[in-house]
């Protein structure tokens, strides 16, 4: 009785795992540089990229001006991550809605300059 109490919900689990390790593999994969919603790919409202400046105070960012956002991401939501040389997240900050141009997100914590490697922008929408 010992085996048998045991063996049912082993067998169970596994049968459960391998369903579910089933299932997410049909849904296919995305490669880190790609997009896509439900099966077909989305475009960019922004293909020619951002420009980003820093707000100060001393060393420490306080914001991030992101400019040079074409009116096609109107309506979006745009949000922006530091990272160190790491690439853990030293600040961020957003979502806030764009209408193209430029626009100043606060960013928490705020951190030194000197420890920001990279920037990620990312605009959701419209």
């Amino acid at each position: 009785m010992g085996k048998s109490r045991w063996l049912r919900p082993l067998l169970a689990l596994a049968a459960f795992l391998m369903a579910t390790s089933a299932s997410a593999a049909a849904f296919g994969g995305l490669g880190p540089d790609e997009l896509a919603a439900g099966q077909a790919g989305v475009a960019a409202c922004d293909l020619d990229g951002f420009t980003v400046t820093h707000v100060l105070s001393g060393s420490t960012v306080t914001d991030v001006v992101v400019g040079d956002i074409h009116a096609d991401c109107g309506g979006g939501d745009l949000s922006v991550t530091l990272t160190d040389v790491g690439g853990s997240v030293v600040g961020a900050g957003g979502p806030l809605t764009v209408s193209g141009g430029s626009v100043s997100v606060p960013v928490s914590p705020t951190p030194d300059v000197s420890t920001i490697d990279e920037h990620r922008m990312r605009i959701l929408g419209p």
